[in-house]
């Protein structure tokens, strides 16, 4: 989150097509990220003359889980707690489980579902391939086998074609 609450107008880039990115090293991976701009993004850098008002990583927690609250995000959903290595099984709004991190996971997801390369996936939020496979596609085996696949495929290995039978 702490990357996240330091983005300003500093950060922001444009390529050769004038289209404009946020250009910035992690600070837990060291990783350099340089995700696109999106239209809302770019309105709220304007709306706040580039420089983001400044917000606690609490405040926000609690900010988002009033957004979707507010928002509708009400269902009653089941899932695990793992507290002193036991897996509870608890039922909960759903709004009151979202978190920074819910976003990540759906902008990786989202991703993915456009058809992005694991491999442009992971450089984009700064994650090395196999963790993103690890955090973000374990929950689904079937997503998670496609996902393996895809990142194999970037190397493209064939066998030659003296050992292809026809």
């Amino acid at each position: 989150i702490g990357d996240a609450l330091e983005f300003n107008q500093s950060f922001v880039r444009a390529d050769s097509e004038g289209h404009r990115y946020f250009s910035k090293v992690m600070k837990k991976t060291s990783k350099r990220i340089e995700p696109l701009l999106e239209k809302n993004a770019e309105d709220i850098l304007t709306k706040y003359l580039g420089k983001l008002p400044k917000i606690s990583e609490q405040d926000l927690r609690e900010q988002i889980k009033v957004i979707c609250k507010k928002s509708g995000i009400t269902e009653v959903i089941e899932y695990i707690d793992y507290r002193n290595g036991k897996k509870n099984l608890k039922m909960a709004e759903k709004w009151s489980l979202i978190s920074p991190h819910t976003a990540r996971k759906t902008r990786v997801m989202a991703l993915y579902e456009r058809n992005v390369p694991i491999p442009h996936i992971a450089s984009e939020i700064g994650d090395k391939i196999e963790t993103l496979l690890r955090h973000y596609f374990k929950e689904n085996k079937e997503i998670a086998r496609k996902a393996v696949r895809e990142s194999l495929n970037i190397f493209e290995i064939k066998p030659p074609k003296s050992q292809i039978k026809e």
